[in-house]
């Protein structure tokens, strides 16, 4: 395991044959030594981060604003305000306040990506409504890694004063988490009777295994032909030798 704190180091990390940042048994990248706020900009509401930092930490650094990730006091899944971000935002796993507050792909204003050839992209800006063209940062959020590392993140904070309660209702243990179509969402959950539920986002996390239905999604599932095709091309532009993640979308 490598675990870089420079950017020197970084681009001999991509010299790698096989680059896994994310955490798991593949591992063989440590983004731990790569962490802290580079620029907090608190009256315009924007952070820019090391991609290694953790979401607990970064909210405790920002203290008066936050990411509002994993910190619901009903959260199903506390454990995500423990990952780092960069990490977070390449899972894009569902969070109890994404009804109020949105998620990963609205937070993110601009990046930093090492590639697969040791250079360093940048994307983005640090406005909130930017005009410098198409956001390519917008596909790292949910890639599971496979193009880069994100080796800094800007994001949109937000006040902790404005923080909404979570609609999530439910309590219980739970193995597995079910986006469904609203026409769906009640049915699901009378069929599936799940441990947790948020009707704005027609989420449920259920345990065990169940009838699916139409365009319903769960993380484990594999990509749709329009999404599958955008990641080829946007993985032959950054990762022509598929060095990062190999098997993350298997």
């Amino acid at each position: 395991m490598v675990s870089p704190a420079s950017l020197a180091e970084f681009a001999e990390a991509s010299r790698m044959e096989r680059l896994s940042w994310l955490s798991g048994p593949q591992q063989n990248v440590s983004l731990g030594r790569w962490t802290g706020i580079e620029e907090h900009d608190r009256e315009d509401q924007v952070v820019v981060v090391r991609g290694g930092t953790r979401i607990a930490e970064l909210n405790e650094l920002m203290r008066d604003q936050l990411i509002p990730y994993g910190v619901a006091e009903n959260e199903p899944d506390p454990s995500l305000q423990h990952l780092s971000v960069a990490e977070a935002l390449a899972r894009n796993w569902p969070h109890a306040l994404g009804g109020p507050h949105r998620s990963w792909r609205d937070w993110v204003l601009g990046m930093s990506l090492l590639t697969a050839s040791g250079d360093v992209v940048k994307f983005g800006s640090k406005a909130v409504k930017s005009v410098a063209g198409f956001d390519l940062h917008k596909f790292a959020v949910g890639a599971r890694g496979c193009f880069g590392i994100p080796l800094t993140v800007t994001l949109k904070t937000l006040p902790r004063k404005a923080l909404q309660p979570s609609p999530v209702i439910g309590a219980g243990s739970w193995s597995r988490i079910r986006r469904v179509l609203p026409a769906d969402f009640e049915r699901a959950r009378e069929t599936l009777k799940p441990a947790f539920a948020d009707s704005t986002q027609s989420l449920i996390w259920y345990d065990g295994s169940g009838e699916r239905f139409p365009e319903d999604w769960e993380p484990s599932d594999p990509m749709n032909t329009t999404t599958r095709m955008l990641f080829e091309r946007m993985k032959t532009q950054f990762d022509p030798a598929h060095k990062f993640e190999p098997g993350a979308w298997a």
